[in-house]
């Protein structure tokens, strides 16, 4: 999966993308696709389960690369789309 292009308006944003981790260190998409995740759109030193909280799901950060973070946070989202 590429945000190349996307991210570009919307930077400034933490935006939810449709990733979580059902066991611990295993990422998976959410959406039509529901492969496993590469590594390399993390922030550095992310996943990291930051202050001991249980961070399943991941965003993206407002400089485009992935965090995780708690599941209830409140932040605006991106949905998939087919393209024709």
């Amino acid at each position: 999966h590429s945000f190349d292009g996307i991210t570009t308006g919307l930077l400034g944003n933490y935006l939810w993308i449709g990733a979580h981790e059902p066991l611990n260190g295993i990422w998976k998409w959410d959406g039509l696709y529901k492969g496993y995740l590469a590594t390399d759109g993390w922030y550095p030193g992310e996943p990291n389960n930051s202050q001991s909280y249980s961070e399943d799901c991941m965003h993206l950060t407002v400089n485009g690369f992935w965090n995780d973070n708690r599941c209830q946070k409140q932040m605006r989202y991106i949905c998939e789309k087919i393209a024709n």
